[in-house]
């Protein structure tokens, strides 16, 4: 039952990195867009448009996240 669960939970993070990568790319066509038309977008949007570091993101849960020591 656990490798199931893991099976699953390591599915649901695969979905939500692309769905974070589509996120990132639309936001970055959106930018380009407005300001081929003159219009002014928020600057808190601009660190929405940089990609993810997977590898740093691993590295903060394993360090912050009780119980998730690295699993070599």
């Amino acid at each position: 039952m656990s490798r199931h669960a893991e099976r699953r939970e390591h599915l649901h993070l695969q979905i939500n990195l692309l769905a974070e990568q589509e996120s990132t790319a639309t936001l970055t066509l959106l930018r380009r867009l407005c300001e081929h038309h003159g219009i002014a977008l928020d600057e808190g949007t601009r660190g929405l448009e940089e990609r993810t570091n997977i590898h740093d993101l691993v590295e903060k849960i394993d360090r912050e996240v009780p119980g998730r020591g690295r699993r070599d």
